[in-house]
């Protein structure tokens, strides 16, 4: 797949493709290579490719990700993984759970940088 230019090698026709919609410090830690796992309390729950929707004025679809199949768990498990992998504080992640104590660890395997299709383009194009 091509946008204006880019190739997109690791776009896979046949797998399910989602607008996932990310604050601006999560995009930039995926760029950065300190964020490798999303966390959610429901979500899709087989592997997907994404397009990322950065919130915020300056917002719009800038990256493109793949995902393998979310690790499905209680709060417990997933703040392990969490700390582990990522070495994020297992009690907040722990506590971002425990409502439901359940929830799916994303496991975030390639990303992309896009060029910015903002929000203004995006009202006025689709």
């Amino acid at each position: 797949m091509e946008w204006k230019g880019l190739s997109l090698n690791n776009y896979d026709s046949l797998k399910p493709t989602l607008l996932l919609s990310l604050h601006p410090e999560n995009t930039a830690a995926i760029v950065a290579g300190d964020k490798v796992i999303e966390y959610r309390r429901r979500f899709f729950t087989d592997a997907f490719q994404a397009f990322v929707y950065t919130t915020g004025r300056s917002g719009g679809i800038d990256l493109f990700i793949t995902c393998d199949r979310p690790i499905q768990g209680n709060a417990q498990m997933l703040a392990a993984i969490g700390a582990e992998i990522q070495h994020d504080d297992y009690h907040e992640i722990q506590a971002y759970f425990a409502a439901k104590d359940s929830g799916l660890v994303i496991p975030i395997t390639s990303w992309a940088r896009l060029p910015l299709l903002s929000l203004a383009t995006l009202r006025e194009k689709f």
